[in-house]
């Protein structure tokens, strides 16, 4: 198994590790965000995405704020929700479970959120249902290893 390899954005600012199987997919300086792809092959099989995003925030809630957004869109599922700490930073975390129906696909939802110095990050992994065991601790040390900017 090949090291994990640090990838930072600068549209997004945070630095994190991922597998050396990810790659930087797209990224948008004005959205704040970078998203990290894992393609399984060249075919229409669809791997485990990361979105790391930091926009403006308005206050010390924005974390469960946008997590309870997050959790209440229709047809999603709420499995898990923890505190966690990211970077030194207290965060919430939570797994969500839906259907795609665009894709016809069942979805495993990992979200960290962090409000950080008038921020709020968003660490968001999405992976197909079937591969949620092998992408969950990926993610998990994903957010684990993240870095976020300081003053």
């Amino acid at each position: 198994m090949q090291p994990p390899v640090r990838h930072t954005s600068p549209a997004s600012r945070i630095s994190l590790e991922l597998p050396a199987s990810f790659e930087l997919a797209d990224e948008d300086p004005d959205a704040g965000t970078a998203m990290y792809a894992d393609d399984l092959d060249d075919d229409a099989d669809i791997g485990g995405r990361l979105l790391a995003r930091m926009t403006d925030a308005d206050g010390d809630d924005d974390a469960l704020r946008a997590a309870d957004a997050a959790a209440a869109v229709d047809g999603r599922r709420l499995e898990q929700r923890r505190d966690v700490v990211v970077d030194g930073l207290p965060g919430i975390w939570q797994l969500l479970t839906y259907v795609d129906h665009d894709l016809e696909v069942d979805v495993v939802r990992h979200e960290t959120y962090v409000h950080h110095g008038g921020t709020l990050v968003s660490l968001v992994g999405l992976a197909p249902g079937k591969l949620g065991e092998v992408y969950l601790p990926v993610f998990d040390r994903a957010v684990a290893s993240a870095r976020l900017p300081r003053g």
